[in-house]
Protein backbone atom coordinates (compact mmCIF):
# COMPACT_ATOMS: atom_id res chain seq x y z
CA UNK A 1 0.00 0.00 0.00
CA UNK A 2 1.30 3.47 -1.06
CA UNK A 3 0.92 6.24 1.86
CA UNK A 4 0.59 9.74 1.08
CA UNK A 5 1.54 11.32 4.07
CA UNK A 6 1.18 15.31 4.59
CA UNK A 7 4.36 16.78 6.52
CA UNK A 8 4.51 19.87 9.43
CA UNK A 9 4.81 23.19 7.53
CA UNK A 10 7.36 23.92 10.73
CA UNK A 11 6.14 23.24 13.63
CA UNK A 12 6.69 19.61 14.41
CA UNK A 13 4.09 19.25 16.75
CA UNK A 14 1.67 19.10 13.54
CA UNK A 15 2.57 15.59 12.34
CA UNK A 16 -0.27 13.37 13.43
CA UNK A 17 0.06 9.85 15.45
CA UNK A 18 -0.96 8.32 12.33
CA UNK A 19 1.71 9.53 10.54
CA UNK A 20 4.20 8.52 13.04
CA UNK A 21 2.48 5.12 12.99
CA UNK A 22 2.92 4.78 9.17
CA UNK A 23 6.22 5.93 9.26
CA UNK A 24 7.35 3.23 11.73
CA UNK A 25 5.29 0.36 9.91
CA UNK A 26 6.27 1.24 6.47
CA UNK A 27 9.13 -0.46 4.56
CA UNK A 28 10.57 2.57 3.04
CA UNK A 29 9.59 6.18 2.44
CA UNK A 30 9.64 8.29 -0.93
CA UNK A 31 11.09 11.73 -0.29
CA UNK A 32 10.94 14.86 -2.15
CA UNK A 33 14.54 15.66 -0.99
CA UNK A 34 16.29 12.69 1.59
CA UNK A 35 18.57 15.11 3.65
CA UNK A 36 15.17 16.77 5.17
CA UNK A 37 13.35 13.79 5.45
CA UNK A 38 15.70 12.27 7.40
CA UNK A 39 16.01 15.06 10.09
CA UNK A 40 12.07 14.73 10.36
CA UNK A 41 12.85 11.52 10.94
CA UNK A 42 15.73 11.32 13.62
CA UNK A 43 12.95 14.04 15.23
CA UNK A 44 11.04 11.42 15.99
CA UNK A 45 13.76 8.51 16.75
CA UNK A 46 12.79 6.95 13.39
CA UNK A 47 14.94 4.93 10.86
CA UNK A 48 13.77 3.83 7.38
CA UNK A 49 15.22 3.57 4.10
CA UNK A 50 14.82 6.64 1.51
CA UNK A 51 14.78 7.02 -1.96
CA UNK A 52 13.95 10.23 -4.08
CA UNK A 53 10.93 10.92 -5.47
CA UNK A 54 10.58 14.42 -6.75
CA UNK A 55 9.37 16.72 -9.60
CA UNK A 56 12.40 16.19 -11.57
CA UNK A 57 12.75 12.26 -11.66
CA UNK A 58 9.06 11.62 -10.99
CA UNK A 59 8.23 9.32 -14.11
CA UNK A 60 11.44 7.32 -13.38
CA UNK A 61 10.80 7.11 -9.88
CA UNK A 62 7.30 6.38 -10.11
CA UNK A 63 8.07 3.14 -11.89
CA UNK A 64 10.30 2.78 -8.86
CA UNK A 65 7.80 2.90 -6.65
CA UNK A 66 5.13 0.90 -8.73
CA UNK A 67 7.86 -2.21 -8.57
CA UNK A 68 7.74 -2.05 -5.27
CA UNK A 69 4.20 -1.93 -4.32
CA UNK A 70 3.51 -4.85 -6.76
CA UNK A 71 6.02 -6.38 -4.56
CA UNK A 72 3.77 -6.14 -1.77
CA UNK A 73 6.29 -3.39 0.26
CA UNK A 74 4.59 -0.74 1.69
CA UNK A 75 5.73 2.74 0.90
CA UNK A 76 5.60 6.42 2.61
CA UNK A 77 5.23 9.56 0.18
CA UNK A 78 6.02 12.40 1.66
CA UNK A 79 7.37 16.18 0.39
CA UNK A 80 9.59 18.86 2.48
CA UNK A 81 6.06 20.33 4.04
CA UNK A 82 2.59 20.10 3.65
CA UNK A 83 0.80 17.64 1.04
CA UNK A 84 2.31 15.78 -1.67
CA UNK A 85 0.71 16.34 -4.75
CA UNK A 86 -0.26 20.19 -4.12
CA UNK A 87 2.25 22.06 -6.48
CA UNK A 88 4.96 19.10 -5.35
CA UNK A 89 5.63 15.49 -7.63
CA UNK A 90 2.76 13.23 -6.83
CA UNK A 91 0.11 13.63 -9.72
CA UNK A 92 1.54 11.42 -12.10
CA UNK A 93 1.76 8.97 -9.67
CA UNK A 94 -1.50 9.05 -8.56
CA UNK A 95 -2.66 8.63 -12.36
CA UNK A 96 -0.58 6.10 -12.51
CA UNK A 97 -1.99 4.16 -9.57
CA UNK A 98 -4.84 4.98 -10.91
CA UNK A 99 -4.78 3.33 -14.14
CA UNK A 100 -3.38 0.07 -13.26
CA UNK A 101 -5.74 -0.20 -10.57
CA UNK A 102 -3.13 -0.13 -7.67
CA UNK A 103 -4.30 1.31 -4.29
CA UNK A 104 -3.19 3.89 -2.19
CA UNK A 105 -4.51 5.97 0.53
CA UNK A 106 -4.04 9.65 1.93
CA UNK A 107 -3.24 10.65 5.45
CA UNK A 108 -4.68 14.33 6.44
CA UNK A 109 -2.41 17.02 7.86
CA UNK A 110 -0.73 20.18 7.13
CA UNK A 111 -1.57 21.59 4.04
CA UNK A 112 -0.59 25.28 3.07
CA UNK A 113 -3.16 26.49 0.86
CA UNK A 114 -5.64 25.43 3.56
CA UNK A 115 -4.03 27.20 6.48
CA UNK A 116 -3.55 30.49 4.41
CA UNK A 117 -7.26 30.57 3.38
CA UNK A 118 -8.75 30.76 6.40
CA UNK A 119 -6.00 32.73 7.79
CA UNK A 120 -6.85 35.44 5.26
CA UNK A 121 -10.06 36.25 6.56
CA UNK A 122 -11.02 36.71 2.76
CA UNK A 123 -14.29 34.42 2.06
CA UNK A 124 -13.63 30.86 2.27
CA UNK A 125 -16.91 29.30 0.70
CA UNK A 126 -15.47 28.79 -2.84
CA UNK A 127 -11.82 29.51 -3.95
CA UNK A 128 -9.29 28.65 -6.83
CA UNK A 129 -5.47 27.16 -6.21
CA UNK A 130 -3.35 27.85 -9.01
CA UNK A 131 0.06 27.51 -7.48
CA UNK A 132 3.03 29.07 -8.45
CA UNK A 133 1.94 31.38 -11.44
CA UNK A 134 3.55 31.96 -15.12
CA UNK A 135 6.95 34.20 -14.34
CA UNK A 136 6.89 35.68 -17.47
CA UNK A 137 5.16 35.92 -21.11
CA UNK A 138 1.50 35.10 -22.43
CA UNK A 139 0.99 32.45 -20.05
CA UNK A 140 1.54 35.14 -16.93
CA UNK A 141 -0.77 37.36 -18.75
CA UNK A 142 -3.47 34.79 -19.36
CA UNK A 143 -3.53 33.69 -15.54
CA UNK A 144 -3.69 36.94 -14.15
CA UNK A 145 -6.37 37.54 -16.40
CA UNK A 146 -7.85 34.24 -14.42
CA UNK A 147 -7.55 35.89 -11.52
CA UNK A 148 -9.07 39.25 -12.96
CA UNK A 149 -12.14 37.48 -13.74
CA UNK A 150 -12.69 35.22 -10.96
CA UNK A 151 -15.37 35.31 -8.19
CA UNK A 152 -14.17 32.88 -6.10
CA UNK A 153 -11.10 33.57 -3.81
CA UNK A 154 -7.73 32.76 -5.15
CA UNK A 155 -4.75 31.39 -3.93
CA UNK A 156 -1.28 31.21 -5.18
CA UNK A 157 2.43 30.17 -3.86
CA UNK A 158 5.23 32.32 -4.60
CA UNK A 159 8.91 32.67 -3.46
CA UNK A 160 9.84 35.42 -0.63
CA UNK A 161 12.36 37.20 -3.88
CA UNK A 162 9.39 37.64 -6.28
CA UNK A 163 6.58 38.13 -3.97
CA UNK A 164 6.47 41.89 -4.52
CA UNK A 165 6.99 42.18 -8.03
CA UNK A 166 3.90 39.19 -8.39
CA UNK A 167 2.05 41.65 -6.63
CA UNK A 168 2.94 44.72 -8.54
CA UNK A 169 2.01 42.87 -11.92
CA UNK A 170 -1.27 41.98 -10.59
CA UNK A 171 -2.72 45.28 -9.13
CA UNK A 172 -4.07 46.70 -12.13
CA UNK A 173 -5.50 43.54 -12.77
CA UNK A 174 -7.41 43.38 -9.13
CA UNK A 175 -8.19 47.14 -8.47
CA UNK A 176 -9.74 47.62 -5.15
CA UNK A 177 -9.62 44.03 -4.39
CA UNK A 178 -8.50 42.98 -0.72
CA UNK A 179 -5.23 40.22 -0.26
CA UNK A 180 -3.29 38.83 2.07
CA UNK A 181 0.23 37.69 2.50
CA UNK A 182 0.62 35.26 4.54
CA UNK A 183 4.12 33.66 5.18
CA UNK A 184 6.07 31.65 8.05
CA UNK A 185 2.65 29.27 8.80
CA UNK A 186 2.91 27.67 11.87
CA UNK A 187 5.99 28.79 12.83
CA UNK A 188 7.26 31.58 15.49
CA UNK A 189 7.59 34.34 13.20
CA UNK A 190 3.92 33.25 11.46
CA UNK A 191 2.52 36.26 9.32
CA UNK A 192 -0.47 37.49 7.82
CA UNK A 193 -0.23 41.41 5.86
CA UNK A 194 -3.54 42.15 5.10
CA UNK A 195 -5.02 44.84 2.78
CA UNK A 196 -4.99 46.59 -0.61
CA UNK A 197 -2.69 45.44 -3.06
CA UNK A 198 -0.81 49.06 -2.87
CA UNK A 199 -0.85 48.70 0.78
CA UNK A 200 0.42 45.50 1.01
CA UNK A 201 2.89 46.52 -1.42
CA UNK A 202 4.56 49.32 1.02
CA UNK A 203 4.68 47.19 3.89
CA UNK A 204 7.08 44.46 1.90
CA UNK A 205 9.06 47.50 0.48
CA UNK A 206 9.51 48.74 3.93
CA UNK A 207 10.95 45.68 5.08
CA UNK A 208 15.26 44.99 4.16
CA UNK A 209 13.89 41.37 2.66
CA UNK A 210 11.33 39.10 2.52
CA UNK A 211 11.65 35.88 4.18
CA UNK A 212 9.58 32.32 4.25
CA UNK A 213 7.84 30.75 1.52
CA UNK A 214 5.18 32.78 0.52
CA UNK A 215 1.38 32.48 0.01
CA UNK A 216 -0.91 34.86 -1.66
CA UNK A 217 -4.72 35.02 -1.17
CA UNK A 218 -6.64 37.22 -3.35
CA UNK A 219 -10.14 38.27 -2.80
CA UNK A 220 -12.97 37.17 -5.57
CA UNK A 221 -14.37 39.60 -7.89
CA UNK A 222 -17.65 41.62 -7.16
CA UNK A 223 -20.18 40.22 -9.71
CA UNK A 224 -21.33 43.31 -10.11
CA UNK A 225 -17.84 44.67 -11.80
CA UNK A 226 -19.17 42.33 -14.56
CA UNK A 227 -21.70 45.01 -15.93
CA UNK A 228 -20.03 48.22 -18.37
CA UNK A 229 -18.98 50.72 -15.73
CA UNK A 230 -18.45 54.26 -17.09
CA UNK A 231 -18.29 55.67 -21.30
CA UNK A 232 -16.00 53.91 -23.57
CA UNK A 233 -14.08 57.99 -23.65
CA UNK A 234 -13.41 57.23 -20.01
CA UNK A 235 -12.33 53.78 -20.46
CA UNK A 236 -9.34 54.82 -22.82
CA UNK A 237 -7.70 57.36 -20.71
CA UNK A 238 -7.93 54.80 -18.13
CA UNK A 239 -5.93 52.28 -20.38
CA UNK A 240 -2.99 55.03 -21.42
CA UNK A 241 -2.80 56.19 -17.96
CA UNK A 242 -2.40 52.56 -16.66
CA UNK A 243 0.01 51.88 -19.90
CA UNK A 244 2.02 54.79 -18.39
CA UNK A 245 1.98 54.45 -14.59
CA UNK A 246 2.54 50.44 -14.65
CA UNK A 247 4.90 50.43 -17.49
CA UNK A 248 2.71 47.73 -19.09
CA UNK A 249 2.37 47.37 -22.80
CA UNK A 250 -1.24 48.86 -24.50
CA UNK A 251 -2.51 45.03 -25.09
CA UNK A 252 -1.60 44.63 -20.77
CA UNK A 253 -3.21 47.99 -20.05
CA UNK A 254 -6.19 47.55 -22.51
CA UNK A 255 -6.93 43.88 -20.87
CA UNK A 256 -6.87 45.10 -17.24
CA UNK A 257 -9.15 48.05 -18.27
CA UNK A 258 -11.63 45.81 -19.78
CA UNK A 259 -11.57 43.23 -17.12
CA UNK A 260 -12.48 45.88 -14.99
CA UNK A 261 -15.17 48.02 -16.96
CA UNK A 262 -16.77 45.38 -18.98
CA UNK A 263 -15.83 47.34 -22.14
CA UNK A 264 -14.52 45.17 -25.36
CA UNK A 265 -10.58 44.69 -25.03
CA UNK A 266 -10.11 44.71 -28.81
CA UNK A 267 -11.76 47.72 -29.08
CA UNK A 268 -10.35 50.36 -26.00
CA UNK A 269 -6.93 48.99 -27.67
CA UNK A 270 -7.77 50.05 -31.08
CA UNK A 271 -8.99 53.54 -29.78
CA UNK A 272 -6.29 54.03 -27.77
CA UNK A 273 -3.81 52.97 -29.95
CA UNK A 274 -5.52 55.85 -32.33
CA UNK A 275 -4.97 58.47 -29.52
CA UNK A 276 -1.18 57.66 -29.15
CA UNK A 277 -0.46 58.22 -33.07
Amino acid sequence: MLYIVATPLGNLEDLTPRALRIFREVDAIAAEDTRHTIQLLSHFNISKPLFAFHQHNEREATEQLVEKLTRGENIALVSDAGYPCVSDAGSYLTQTLRDRNIPYTCLPGACAVDLALVLSGLPTETYAFLGFLPREGKERERAFAKIAKSEDTVVVYESPLRIIKLIKDLKPYIKERRIALVREMTKIHEECVRGLAEEVITELEARAEVKGECVLVIEGRKEEVQEQTGNIEDAVRKVLLLKKKADLSLSQAAQAVSLITGHNRKELYKLALEQEE
